[in-house]
C-alpha cells in the first residue's frame, strides 16, 4: 500500500488490466480506540499477475463502520 495504490494478493487475478474497481477494506487500527473504520477507493487496475493485481487510486475515503455489540472503550473498566 502507498498512498497512489495498492497490491493486491490473490489465489487467483479475476480481473483485467484497465478495469476500473471499487474497493472496500476493514482498516486493522479503530478510532478513538471503539470504532471500526473502512477504506473504501475507487481505482484503475494497472497490473496483472496470476495471483497478485495492482491498482492505482482515482479517490478513496474512510467510514467509519458500526461498533460490534457489547464493544467496550479499551480505557474504562466493564460495568457490572
Amino acid at each position: 500500500m502507498s498512498s497512489r495504490g495498492l497490491l493486491i494478493a490473490t489465489e487467483e487475478t479475476k480481473v483485467c488490466t484497465g478495469a476500473r474497481l471499487q474497493l472496500m477494506v476493514d482498516w486493522p487500527p479503530l478510532l478513538h480506540g471503539i470504532t471500526p473504520l473502512q477504506l473504501i477507493v475507487s481505482c484503475r487496475v494497472t497490473r496483472c499477475e496470476p495471483e497478485e493485481f495492482a491498482v492505482e487510486l482515482d479517490q478513496y475515503q474512510f467510514r467509519t463502520k458500526r461498533a460490534k455489540s457489547g464493544a467496550q472503550r479499551t480505557s474504562e473498566p466493564p460495568v457490572s
